[in-house]
C-alpha cells in the first residue's frame, strides 16, 4: 500500500530538484523554507521533511539546523559516475580479466570533490534483484551524471537505465547500440602490431590462440589474410580457439602445437586474450620448446596487467586508463550539448609505450 502523503512528498521533492538542476538554486544557496513549502505544497511539517530527508540521501542537499537547508557545493547530477556490470564477480561466475582491470582503474578516477565513482551490477533478466533495484533508485533520483557499461545493455531499452533523459551514456562495445556512444580496443591494430613486431624479428612460421569468437570463419580469414601480407606463414589449423568457460585449454593447445614437426613447428605465437596468457604459457615451459628464444611470445594484455608472464614475451594490449578517459570525455562531451563520435577505438600498444608503467594490480575481489 502506498504511504501516506507519498505523492505530496514527491512533488516537494520534483520542485526541489528541479531547481537545482536548472541551476536556479545553485550549489551553497539556501532552500526554500520549511514554512515556504508547507503553505506552497498545502503539505505537513512532517511530509516536507521526509521530503527534505530524501533529498539529503541522495546527495543534493546539507541541512545546517537552524539556518536552514543548503544544496551541496559537489552534486551528483553533476559528479557522479557509475560503471554498470552484468553480473558481480563470483566463483561460479568469475569475471574477464578486462573486467576486473576495468573495475580497478575506474575505481581509481575517483577524485574527491570533483569526480565520484559507483559500480552497479544488473542484467536485463535479473531487474528484479538488490543489485538492479540500487541503479533503478539512483537513476531514477538523478543521482548519476553518467554510466559507462561495462558491455551491451541489451534488453534494457524499456527501463529507465536507457531512457532516463538527464543521463550521459557511453559502452564499452564494439559498436554503438541503442544511439549510445561506443568506445573499444582496436583488435585490428592489435593484429597488425603483433605480426609487424614479429616479422621485424625474422620470425616466419606464427600461431595464434584466441577466445572462442561469436563467427570463427570471418576471424580465422582476417588473420590469415593479415599473415600472407606481412610474409608469415600460418596454416589454418595453428590458428586455435579456448571457450571462455574454460581458458585452462590453452595450456595443452600451447603443448600441442609445440609437438609438431620441426619444418611446421610455429617460431612465433600469438596469445590473443589476456585471459589464455598465463595458461598457455605454462604450456610452452612443459612443452621445451620456449627456451632459448625458440618461440617469440606477443601476448594480449589490458594495462595495467593482473600477472606478470612466466616466459619473456612482448605484452600488447590497451591501457584502460585511456579507454575510460575517453568514456569520461565522452560524457562530459554529452553534457555540454557537443557532438561525439559514435565510436571511437582506443589503438593497441606494447608495454613500453605506456605513459605510465603497467604495474599489476592484483586479482580483484567481489567489492
Amino acid at each position: 500500500m502506498a504511504r501516506p502523503n507519498r505523492g505530496a512528498e514527491d512533488r516537494i521533492i520534483s520542485f526541489l530538484r528541479s531547481r537545482i538542476e536548472s541551476g536556479q538554486s545553485l550549489p551553497g544557496s539556501r532552500l526554500p523554507t520549511r514554512e515556504e513549502l508547507v503553505q506552497r505544497f498545502r503539505a505537513s511539517k512532517i511530509t516536507v521533511q521526509k521530503a527534505l530527508n530524501r533529498l539529503h540521501e541522495d546527495g543534493f542537499t546539507v541541512a545546517r539546523g537552524a539556518a536552514g537547508t543548503f544544496v551541496r557545493d559537489t552534486l551528483p547530477h553533476l559528479c557522479r559516475y557509475g560503471m554498470l556490470f552484468a553480473w558481480r564477480p563470483a566463483a561460479q561466475r568469475p569475471w574477464s580479466d578486462f573486467w576486473r582491470v576495468l573495475q580497478h582503474v575506474f575505481l581509481g578516477m575517483h577524485q574527491e570533490g570533483t569526480r565520484e565513482t559507483s559500480l552497479y551490477y544488473a542484467a536485463h533478466d535479473s531487474l528484479q534483484s538488490r543489485d538492479a533495484q540500487e541503479i533503478l533508485r539512483d537513476v531514477q533520483a538523478h543521482r548519476l551524471s553518467g554510466l559507462i557499461f561495462a558491455s551491451p545493455p541489451f534488453g534494457m531499452e524499456e527501463t529507465p537505465i536507457l531512457r532516463e533523459r538527464q543521463i550521459g551514456r557511453v559502452g564499452i562495445m564494439a559498436s554503438p547500440t541503442y544511439d549510445i556512444n561506443a568506445v573499444y580496443p582496436d583488435m585490428t591494430s592489435f593484429r597488425d602490431r603483433a605480426l609487424r613486431h614479429l616479422r621485424e624479428r625474422g620470425r616466419t612460421r606464427l600461431a595464434v590462440l584466441r577466445m572462442t569468437p561469436i563467427s570463427a570463419p570471418a576471424g580465422d580469414d582476417e588473420w590469415l589474410a593479415a599473415a600472407r601480407e606481412h610474409g608469415l606463414t600460418l596454416p589454418p589449423h595453428c590458428i586455435q580457439y579456448c571457450p571462455p568457460e574454460a581458458p585452462w585449454t590453452a595450456h595443452p593447445t600451447a603443448r600441442l602445437l609445440m609437438r609438431l614437426p620441426a619444418e611446421e613447428r610455429p617460431d612465433a605465437l600469438v596469445i590473443a586474450d589476456d585471459n589464455l596468457v598465463d595458461h598457455a604459457i605454462a604450456g610452452l615451459v612443459a612443452s621445451g620448446q620456449a627456451q632459448e628464444g625458440r618461440v617469440d611470445i606477443i601476448a594480449h594484455c589490458n594495462f595495467p596487467a593482473t600477472t606478470s608472464p612466466a616466459l619473456p614475451c612482448r605484452r600488447l594490449g590497451f591501457d584502460c586508463h585511456r579507454l575510460l578517459a575517453t568514456c569520461f570525455d565522452l560524457l562530459e562531451a554529452q553534457r555540454q550539448g557537443k557532438r561525439a563520435p559514435a565510436l571511437t577505438l582506443i589503438p593497441a600498444q606494447f608495454e613500453d609505450e605506456l605513459s605510465a608503467p603497467a604495474t599489476p594490480i592484483g586479482t580483484a575481489g567481489t567489492p
